[in-house]
């Protein structure tokens, strides 16, 4: 028993130091031990599971880390009971997986049990519950609800003042969180005065040269790069760097981070072959941490792709872009924001690559992937489905194949326009929300499967033949069973209602051409 406890500090000990393989080897060997001493039945073997869990969770490998975290809970549950903060430990950590995974919701799930443990049993102002506030802070901050994720780096902030008072790391911690959400909202001053608070209490603790230090100094480069100055975002890469190359050495995983914000400054600069170079040289550091399926290097290569489209090199980024949309679908789940932003910078590629086939195929399984995350009516789905759209008039000019995928298509979707109160022409008109589009002066109309061209396409195609002259296009547009004509330019979207829906909008349409009355 006194063996194996000592193999699972050794574990511990290597996890810290990022030597992963060999803190699962010595944890393993302890759980091996514990459990041929005591069966399934005892806290140390729960607690030798949720060390492995957090193993994996360190390595990207979330799925073998959710196995591990639910072996523990099933014996914690068993040996302690719901309410004890070794649960809560758990929960929290399946919820940290969950959030990083883009279930947002279920990790919010987890974090609100473990709170509530922490708060029954340790009470309200604990420290454990000070970090459940900033977990649930930044799951707000993910869903860019800044109101909301301050709300609960403040509610961290102001437990941490009360348990250890103005300078300890805890503050500093909380201090950091709020300058993030100021970053973020680009109120940088702010931003920069909260890391500066930070910094000076990590200085005071622990020095000048300290990886708490170097995280802080890093955050206040991102400032610079949000701000475009350059020179001060590089120089703050370059000092965090050279403290974390003092602590760790030239191989580390936070050192590939700083090689890599590194980069992207050059990427900015246009200096592409230094910022790929660093891009590379941070790939290889974190394939050798992480190996393969891991977040961060899907984060890289999905940059160094997005280098090659800078530089009109679309068949190469093509490639990296699939390979960055494998990781992420293994890591994260086929349904999460970062597959579906894979899903659209293959789709840009191929648009850009004339490939218009491949781009129809992306952006089909894109739109699932959007409709299953944000729903039918949000902004994510319209963007694919205004892509199905222009990518089927690109290639229904050349080949009738599509013709009828296009019209299936058409048959669940209508064309509708928005008109917002900083519209001063449509507010003039008392014209404002969405509007339904009926027909066009140039020949559309609801019932055609011809396509729709926007205003500027139509100028275009036809310049030769305006001479000149401006021809503007009236459109019928429908709200609440009254028509409008309107004659400006205008910008339409498509809008998904269904076959049936679509059928009863079609059939008032006829009614309203043949007796002047919309029914419906």
């Amino acid at each position: 028993e006194e063996y194996a406890m000592i193999l699972g500090n050794i574990g511990a000990v290597y996890k810290e130091q990022d030597d992963y393989e060999r803190s699962l080897e010595c944890t393993q060997k302890a759980l091996e031990i514990n459990r041929n001493l005591f069966g399934n039945n005892r806290s140390v073997v729960a607690t030798n599971l949720f060390n492995l869990g957090n193993v994996y969770a360190r390595k990207g490998d979330f799925a073998r880390a959710m196995e591990y975290y639910q072996q523990s809970v099933g014996i914690l549950q068993k040996v302690y009971g719901e309410h004890h903060p070794s649960m809560a430990d758990l929960l929290s950590n399946i919820g940290g997986i969950y959030v990083t995974q883009g279930d947002w919701v279920r990790g919010m799930e987890y974090y609100q049990k473990a709170l509530a443990i922490y708060q029954e049993v340790l009470g309200e102002h604990h420290t454990a519950v000070a970090a459940l506030w900033s977990d649930i802070g930044y799951v707000y901050q993910l869903q860019e609800d800044y109101v909301r994720a301050m709300e609960y780096y403040q509610k961290a902030l102001a437990i941490a003042l009360e348990v250890y008072g103005e300078h300890h790391t805890a503050v500093a911690g909380s201090w950091s969180n709020i300058g993030r959400v100021y970053g973020l909202q680009k109120d940088y001053a702010r931003a920069m005065e909260y890391y500066q608070k930070a910094l000076v209490i990590y200085q005071e603790v622990y020095g000048e040269h300290h990886t708490a230090v170097a995280s802080i100094v890093n955050e206040m480069g991102d400032v610079y790069l949000s701000q475009k100055d350059y020179a001060r975002a590089m120089e703050c890469y370059e000092e965090a760097l050279s403290i974390l190359k003092e602590v760790y050495g030239e191989h580390h995983q936070d050192v590939a981070l700083l090689l890599y914000n590194l980069g992207c400054v050059y990427v900015e600069q246009e200096d592409y072959p230094r910022a790929m170079d660093h891009f590379r040289k941070a790939l290889d550091m974190s394939r050798e941490f992480y190996g393969e399926k891991h977040p961060l290097v899907a984060g890289i290569m999905n940059d160094m792709g997005a280098l090659y489209t800078r530089q009109g090199d679309y068949a190469t980024a093509v490639d990296y872009f699939r390979k960055v949309l494998e990781i992420r679908k293994e890591v994260l789940g086929e349904c999460h924001p970062d597959v579906l932003m894979s899903y659209y910078n293959i789709v840009m590629a191929f648009c850009s690559l004339e490939d218009y086939p491949s781009a129809l195929l992306y952006t089909k399984e894109a739109l699932e992937i959007a409709r299953t995350l944000y729903g039918e009516d949000a902004e994510q789905s319209e963007l694919y489905r205004n892509g199905l759209y222009q990518l089927y008039q690109q290639l229904l000019k050349n080949t009738d194949e599509y013709e009828e995928e296009y019209r299936s298509f058409l048959s669940e979707v209508v064309f509708v326009v928005r008109f917002s109160e900083t519209d001063s022409v449509a507010a003039r008109q008392g014209l404002e929300g969405e509007y339904l589009l009926l027909e066009t002066s140039d020949g559309w109309n609801l019932d055609s499967t011809a396509f729709l061209l926007s205003e500027e396409e139509d100028s275009e195609e036809n310049s030769e033949e305006a001479s000149g002259a401006e021809e503007t296009t009236d459109y019928v547009l429908m709200k609440g069973g009254k028509i409008f004509r309107y004659s400006e330019n205008i910008v339409f979207y498509l809008k998904f209602v269904g076959k049936e829906e679509k059928q009863k909008i079609l059939e008032a349409y006829r009614r309203w051409k043949k007796t002047g009355d919309w029914i419906g």
